[in-house]
Formats: structure tokens, sequence, C-alpha cells
């Protein structure tokens, strides 16, 4: 398939008062054309940074690129100005944000702000653009679009604000649509209704789309790739199937552990990963992951591993794939 995003090597950092934090150390992934992948870790591991670098949305200061390469359709975007960013931004990639009523302006009805993001990339104007605003709501399944059309952020739900936003992402038929956590803070029954109208809007739109979350549970039916980032570098990667149930890295392992199971094991306490993620000012020489492993060993402390091909979609960085590798061997002596 043709690759339609594909970020390379990819370093953000952020001037602090504490110090500089290493957000994003060296992230790689590609992405094709009409494909969904997922982006999964826990808070602070860099989904976001990575989400808002391709749109280059990082505010400088604090935020500087380090190093990398971000091509969308061929063209490296980090050398782009902010001008030329913002012909591409809406038209060409559309993003869906964590917090809908923040993202939201209040103050104007939403559908005068899908018509502002018609105006700026369409030819459209006049009855033509509020039509096709209107179908916009409609689409993404918001009853009575034409009211809606005029009513503000605050008149609409968590999930109906939700719907919103993906309106407006998709009002110009983008070709890559991030959503940042979009069902964050939704119920679980809107969270299920977001997903299906996404991966419905792909199947029509053929929209290629980055899923960014915290919870493995929400993309086993969604993304057909998935990436796990730590501490502001992948971990693994492969095709959902691979990262469910052929997994390698003792960090995924630990994130579907955490993941609550239907049946008799509901009644079992959860297995939360012990400890917390590494500071990102100062980040462990080796792996980042080894304070929190139960079977990390010496080299894990010194040594940061490569990533390693396990098939022709599955990558892996982590020591426990080396041949000499001691089977259950730590540090913790």
């Amino acid at each position: 398939m043709k690759k339609l995003l594909s970020v390379n090597n990819l370093q953000v950092h952020f001037t602090t008062f504490a110090g500089e934090v290493q957000a994003v150390r060296g992230v790689s992934f590609d992405l094709a054309a009409g494909e969904a992948i997922a982006v999964v870790g826990e808070s602070g591991c860099g989904k976001s940074v990575t989400a808002q670098s391709i749109m280059k949305l990082i505010p400088s200061p604090p935020g500087r690129y380090m190093a990398g390469e971000i091509f969308f359709n061929g063209e490296n975007l980090l050398p782009k100005t902010e001008k030329e960013m913002e012909t591409i931004r809406g038209k060409d990639i559309g993003m869906i944000f964590q917090d809908p009523m923040t993202s939201l302006n209040p103050t104007m009805k939403v559908g005068h702000q899908i018509v502002e993001m018609l105006k700026k990339h369409t030819n459209l104007t006049g009855e033509a653009v509020k039509r096709r605003a209107v179908e916009m709501l409609a689409l993404v399944g918001l009853p009575n679009p034409e009211k809606r059309y005029d009513q503000y952020p605050h008149q609409f739900s968590g999930g109906m604000r939700q719907r919103a936003m993906i309106a407006m992402a998709l009002a110009c038929n983008p070709r890559l649509l991030i959503a940042d956590e979009p069902t964050t803070a939704l119920d679980v029954t809107i969270q299920a209704q977001i997903l299906e109208l996404m991966q419905e809007l792909k199947d029509k739109l053929g929209t290629s789309i980055i899923l960014i979350t915290h919870d493995l549970g929400v993309v086993a039916g969604f993304a057909s790739r998935v990436i796990v980032m730590y501490a502001g570098k992948v971990v693994e990667s492969g095709t959902t199937g691979e990262i469910f149930y052929r997994h390698r890295h003792p960090y995924t392992r630990g994130l579907l552990a955490s993941v609550p199971r239907p049946g008799k094991e509901i009644r079992k306490k959860l297995n939360p990963i012990a400890g917390r993620p590494p500071g990102l000012i100062n980040p462990p020489r080796g792996c980042a992951f080894w304070p929190r492993c139960d079977r990390a060993m010496q080299v894990c402390r010194e040594v940061q591993p490569d990533m390693v091909q396990l098939s022709d979609t599955h990558w892996v960085s982590c020591w426990l794939t080396h041949e000499f590798a001691a089977k259950g061997a730590n540090v913790r002596s």
C-alpha cells in the first residue's frame, strides 16, 4: 500500500525551569492511505506530542523539533512555515482534540465554526457552504442538524460535542484524521458510538486515521496496527493481532493485563503496572522500562535495546528478544 505518512526519528524537547524535557525521543512509524492505526501508552509517554508534531502545533518556545522528518504525501512538513501549514491543517490533515468543550469556541455557534473552516479551505459560498455544514452534522449522526447548526457548544452534550468536532475535522475531506483520545471522559456507550462512527467514515471516505489513546481496550476492533509508546519511544509495534496475542515487550503485557476482562475474571483485582514512568528531563540510560519490569536484566539498565524485527509487521525494542537473554533474570538484588 502507498505510504501517506512517514515519521522518521522524530525528537521533540521542551524547555522548562526544571530542565530540558525530552518528550519524544526518536519516534518512527508509517501510515498507508486508507489505513487506521492506534498509538497507545500511559499518560505522558509522548502520544499527544507526536500527534501535534504532525500538524506542527508544538508552540515554540518552549517546544523545539530537535531532529527527524515528517513526510506527508511525499513532502517533509517540519521545514514548512506557519503560513504553509495553515493551508494543510483542516484541508489535508484534520484533528479531533481531547476535550471538545475547550476546543470548540464557546462564543460561536457550532455550525458557524464549521462554515469558517469551509470558507478557508474550499470555494463554497452563501447557502452552499451552510448546506455543507448541515450535511456534515447529519453525517456524524447529530439529530435535527438544521437546529444544531444554530446552537452553541454549551447546548450540546459531551458526545454531541465530540461528534461536532469530528464533523469539523472532516468537513474538507482530509486525507488524514488524527483523533487524540476522542473517547476520553465519555461513557462506554458513547465511546462505542464514536469509534463506530469513525470506522464508518473511514470506510465511506477512505480517510486514514491515527487514533491516540491510553486504553488498549478501545482499539481491538478499530485499528489494523498498534504502536506502543513508553517514555517518548516506540517500544513495540505490530498488527492488532500481534500486539494482543503475540506481544513480546513486558510493557505491552502490562497494559493488556490492566484491561478489565468480561466473564469470571471480572471478579479478580486488576493487575496494574507497578511503579511510575520515568521523568524525561534525565531519562534512563538503558531501557526506560527496566525499573518497573519484573524480568529486567543488568544490560537493560545500561544499554538501550535496538528495534528487532520479529515478522514483516512486528517490531520490538527489548533485550528479552536476544538469543542470550537469561529467562527470568532480574536486577532486584
